[in-house]
Order: structure tokens, then C-alpha cells, then sequence
């Protein structure tokens, strides 16, 4: 009985590649590799010509970087100080027209008293209605408990019937600039009542005064 003959060729799943016989996957991995030195042969070059014309890349790239923040740093530092000089004028402006109105009630101090009260009290609300438009305004302190995070207690009153630490007198107004206090107040606080004597007739140290009158 004759044998069968055998298949030489390789196992399907098996392919040749540059007469090497490869799984697929190990073609993949192979080209892979390939290209990459490739791509490392051209990046590590060592022709002087391809090395200088990187490094002048490089430095020209580097140049022009550095120039544009430069620029960029100028124009920022240049646009900030327009707005910093835009709001001081706008603020002087404003002063200049309280001070017009000023100008105006001095002119007229020695008129009737009256008109000059009134003069001055409309200054005064002009001044007022302009810290609004900035939104700066004043709060009250007078009558409400001492806060130190709003208030300066410059004095303490003895306030009898009235208990410690109410502002009883404000000598400085306090302001607020978007509900964030732009300056404190300074007031004056209630303090305690100071000692009195009893009824029973004793002294300061507490000893009897009749005991002296025995001794």
C-alpha cells in the first residue's frame, strides 16, 4: 500500500516574508520596527549641513517667541496704565464739579445764612449721589452693636440703664464699596456703669465703716 504524500507547504495561518515564514502579527511588529529606524535615521542625522540648518530653525523659532512675549508683556503693561490713568481722570472730574459748587457757595458766604445752608447741603447730596454711581456708601452705626470688622471704638462712655458696647456717638462715618467695607467707622462705645456703693454703708475695700467708729 503506498503512503500518502505529505503537504510541505507551510500551515496556513503561517506566511513567508523575505523568505522567513512569520505569523501575521510578527509582519506587523517587523514593518513597524522598519519604519522606525527610519524615522530615527533621518532625526539623528549626522550631516553637518542638516544640523546647522536645525539649530538655525530652532534659534529663529526661539527668537521669534521670545520677541512676541516681549510684545505682548509692552501692550498689557501699556493698556493697564490707559485704564489707570482713564478712572483717575473720570475722579477728578468729578471733584472738579464739587469743586465748582464750592466755588459758588464761597462766592455767596456772606448772603442770607439760609441760602447758604441749603447751598451747602445740596453739595453735599451731589457728593453723595456721586460715591452711588461708584457704589460707595455710608452705613449706619449709630445705636447698633459694636462690629469690630466695620468699626474703631476710639472711646468708651459710661452709659448707665444701657448695656456695654453700643455705639452711642460716631465720630467718622464708615463706608461700604460693593457691600465690602472700603473704611471703618470710628465711634464711641458704652461702658459699664462705674461702681457705687450700697445701701449698707460699706467702702471700696469692702471692710464695715463701723468698725473704725468702734476702734
Amino acid at each position: 500500500m503506498r503512503k500518502k504524500r505529505s503537504d510541505s507547504r507551510p500551515d496556513e495561518a503561517d506566511e513567508a516574508v523575505d523568505g522567513k515564514t512569520v505569523a501575521p502579527g510578527d509582519e506587523t511588529d517587523d514593518v513597524g520596527a522598519e519604519k522606525t529606524e527610519e524615522a530615527e535615521g533621518a532625526v539623528d542625522s549626522d550631516d553637518p549641513k542638516d544640523l546647522e540648518r536645525q539649530n538655525s530653525e530652532l534659534k529663529d523659532r526661539w527668537l521669534r517667541t521670545a520677541a512676541e512675549l516681549e510684545n505682548t508683556r509692552k501692550r498689557a503693561a501699556r493698556d493697564r496704565r490707559r485704564e489707570v490713568e482713564s478712572i483717575r481722570n473720570n475722579v477728578i472730574l468729578t471733584f472738579l464739579e464739587i469743586l465748582d459748587d464750592l466755588d459758588r457757595a464761597v462766592d455767596h458766604i456772606d448772603g442770607d445764612e439760609e441760602d447758604v445752608r441749603k447751598g451747602v447741603k445740596m453739595i453735599h447730596q451731589k457728593f453723595l449721589r456721586k460715591l452711588t454711581d461708584w457704589g460707595v456708601s455710608p452705613f449706619e452705626s449709630l445705636g447698633e452693636d459694636f462690629d469690630p470688622s466695620r468699626m474703631e471704638a476710639l472711646a468708651a462712655i459710661p452709659a448707665p440703664g444701657s448695656k456695654p458696647d453700643i455705639v452711642v456717638g460716631v465720630i467718622r462715618r464708615g463706608y461700604t464699596i460693593h457691600e465690602k467695607v472700603l473704611r471703618t467707622a470710628q465711634v464711641s462705645v458704652s461702658a459699664p456703669a462705674p461702681f457705687e456703693k450700697d445701701g449698707d454703708d460699706r467702702n471700696t475695700n469692702g471692710i464695715d465703716d463701723t468698725i473704725d467708729q468702734e476702734a
